[in-house]
């Protein structure tokens, strides 16, 4: 398991693994009730949409996917990143995803569309992480050393 995030309403867990998966998990009864295997390479992480109906994920494939947790379905892969995409996040009660990859890139997605609306070229190393601060209007993104950006 390379990554786990608890639902918005503590309910459930979603988990990332080295074998293309991600699962959600039911906490009370400690089953996994999901299990979307449509990344072709290992996953890196996951992330909660804030109305808990949706998740993302983030892939080796150089992929991130929007997950629809009524349907089970993949709602929406996001292409773009020419490389691992290591880390995925939410804009706090938006639609607008995050996404960071090895290929020093970050994406801001629409993760209703699937279109990328910015393409942040700022690092000269392969990015491990980037997220946004709690008001959503900076972002910090890490590779051998660090940025924030307004």
């Amino acid at each position: 398991v390379s990554c786990a995030k608890f639902s918005p309403d503590g309910e459930y867990l979603a988990t990332s693994s080295g074998d293309r998966s991600v699962r959600l998990w039911n906490l009370e009864s400690e089953a996994c009730v999901a299990d979307f295997d449509d990344h072709t390479q290992g996953t890196w992480s996951v992330a909660w949409h804030t109305c808990g109906q949706f998740i993302a994920s983030c892939s080796m494939d150089n992929t991130a996917k929007i997950w629809d947790l009524g349907s089970q379905r993949c709602r929406n892969t996001l292409r773009g990143h020419n490389r691992a995409v290591m880390s995925c996040e939410f804009v706090y009660g938006s639609n607008a995803l995050l996404t960071a990859s090895t290929d020093k890139s970050m994406r801001l997605w629409d993760a209703r569309t699937g279109l990328c609306h910015q393409n942040f070229l700022a690092h000269t190393s392969p990015i491990n992480h980037a997220t946004f601060s709690p008001g959503g209007n900076k972002i910090a993104s890490i590779d051998c050393s660090g940025k924030v950006f307004d």
